[in-house]
């Protein structure tokens, strides 16, 4: 009597324990933040990331080395000097891009690779070159333009590298009167969200593969973030500002307007954005190009049939002259009369 009492006491117990605890969890989940997401539905800055995934990078050199060169198409070729480029075998990739002379116009995304291999490798005039060939009359806040205008910075840079106290890489100015503009107006998509896209797209381009302190980016991103604070979003301008400052903790200016705008936030109990999700890790290359080629030059020339070796003969199970289901049944049979026999002795010993 006492056991049962304290087993059903200890079910009592548990059930209170859980009862509680879902009432509190509930209750918890009830609590609304006192901080909300800034509405915002007409320009964002997504992800930047850096670097390419080994495994594709890794895919594409497999798929065309395992093809003999004399037989590579000129997209093959293209694709080749893309992936080097990825790799970080610039100089190789160069090669390919400068004999290959990809056209704008009907190659323009090989385009954009040959002319972010000519930034990487701090080639800014040539960078200038390519751009007034493919577009002579430049268009404000193109994507050009804007590339156009980063690698001014670049050059002006190598001649004074306080030019950024002095100087601006986009000369973007504010413009009051857009700000009255409703933000669906066909003029403010064409005056403000088409050259911040035209802007996001070229940083993208660049973040992908530049790791290090870079103080153009940095400023380019600042200045970024002053027209996003003016004319879309305090949250927006926020990510902008720590992409400046991870491109240059140096900067106080860049600190400043930093601190400025996340007490903005606060004040206004925005949600502070959690900038690892805008500005991933790094995707660094692992496998040495050098390598794989060797192995794949390797593998061809192995001739061997590859087979796989015989540990043990196997031997010859014994065939059985009846159906085994039938010993089954009989097991049970057997244990269905033994549980008879055993309760029919059990009720005459109580009789």
């Amino acid at each position: 009597m006492h056991s049962r009492l304290t087993i059903s006491f200890f079910i009592f117990l548990i059930c209170f324990c859980g009862i509680t605890f879902s009432q509190e969890s509930t209750s918890q989940q009830h609590v609304d933040s006192p901080y909300r997401t800034e509405y915002n539905d007409w320009f964002e800055l997504g992800i930047f990331k850096r670097g390419f995934k080994n495994e594709s990078l890794a895919e594409k050199l497999d798929s065309l080395e395992t093809k003999p060169r004399k037989y590579w198409t000129r997209n093959d070729s293209l694709i080749f000097a893309e992936v080097t480029k990825k790799t970080g075998n610039y100089e190789l990739s160069a090669y390919y891009f400068d004999n290959l002379k990809v056209d704008y116009k009907t190659e323009e995304k090989f385009w954009w690779e040959r002319l972010v291999l000519h930034f990487l490798m701090r080639e800014f005039n040539s960078c200038n070159r390519m751009i007034r060939e493919a577009e002579p009359g430049l268009v404000e806040h193109s994507k050009l333009w804007f590339f156009h205008r980063i690698c001014d910075a670049k050059l002006r840079q190598l001649k004074d590298d306080k030019w950024h106290k002095h100087g601006s890489v986009l000369e973007w100015e504010i413009d009051s009167s857009l700000m009255l503009l409703d933000k669906d107006d066909e003029l403010f998509r064409e005056k403000v969200i088409t050259p911040l896209e035209n802007l996001r797209f070229v940083l993208e381009l660049l973040i992908r593969h530049i790791y290090d302190n870079d103080e153009v980016i940095a400023r380019t991103c600042l200045e970024m973030g002053w027209i996003l604070d003016a004319y879309i979003s305090r949250t927006e301008a926020f990510i902008a500002f720590s992409l400046a400052r991870n491109y240059d903790n140096w900067d106080k200016e860049i600190l400043g307007y930093l601190k400025e705008e996340k007490a903005k936030l606060i004040e206004k109990k925005y949600r502070i954005p959690i900038f690892r999700k805008h500005f991933p890790r790094v995707e660094t290359w692992r496998f040495d190009y050098e390598l794989l080629k060797e192995k794949i030059i390797y593998e061809r020339n192995d001739t061997l049939v590859k087979t796989a070796p015989v540990l043990r003969k196997k031997s010859d199970q014994p065939s059985l002259s009846f159906n085994p289901q039938i010993l089954i049944i009989a097991g049970v049979s057997v244990i269905f009369i033994l549980l008879l026999i055993l309760l029919k002795v059990k009720k005459k010993q109580t009789n």
